[in-house]
């Protein structure tokens, strides 16, 4: 009787500082909510979203390089991926991560600006390279590529005016 006794109250021990967190006591039971949750930072940037995210992009530049192309040695790349796949697939695991990064954030307006911090620059750079790359293929002069046309289309493109149809000289 002692003995039985003794084990329960050595069970109920262990069931207690298993509920406490100590949880190292059991084998079998779960650990601690903290112990079980790894830091933020980590635990959302160990994955393979990237590596999926490159996968589907390339899929697609893969099925394009041989439609475009028209090479007959790259048909069965396009009987074997599915582009069509590949962008939603991207589009589905981009919105996924969006949405993580706006649960993260403490208001609506810090997600906001997070969201500009990352892709102005980015925007900002595709716009300016267009806007002076293209006079190297433009038929005008670069005096007349330069023009007010030209500061109207930057600033336009810049500033996301919606209304601005605007097209480069040339």
């Amino acid at each position: 009787m002692v003995a039985l006794e003794q084990g329960a109250q050595a069970n109920d021990q262990l069931i207690e500082s298993a509920q406490q967190g100590r949880s190292g006591l059991l084998p079998f039971a779960a650990p601690h909510k903290s112990a079980m949750q790894q830091p933020l930072s980590s635990r959302l940037t160990e994955n393979n979203f990237d590596l999926l995210r490159l996968l589907f992009a390339g899929t697609v530049c893969l099925v394009h390089a041989y439609e475009l192309s028209g090479f007959s040695e790259l048909a069965v790349i396009s009987q074997v991926l599915s582009s069509g796949m590949a962008v939603k697939g991207f589009f589905v695991l981009s919105g996924f991560l969006i949405f993580m990064s706006f649960e993260r954030s403490t208001s609506l307006s810090s997600y906001a600006m997070k969201r500009i911090r990352r892709i102005y620059p980015a925007y900002f750079t595709v716009v300016m390279l267009c806007a002076f790359g293209m006079v190297a293929v433009s038929s005008h002069s670069v005096t007349e590529y330069f023009s007010g046309t030209w500061v109207r289309y930057v600033i336009a493109n810049l500033t996301f005016e919606p209304l601005a149809k605007l097209t480069l000289q040339g």
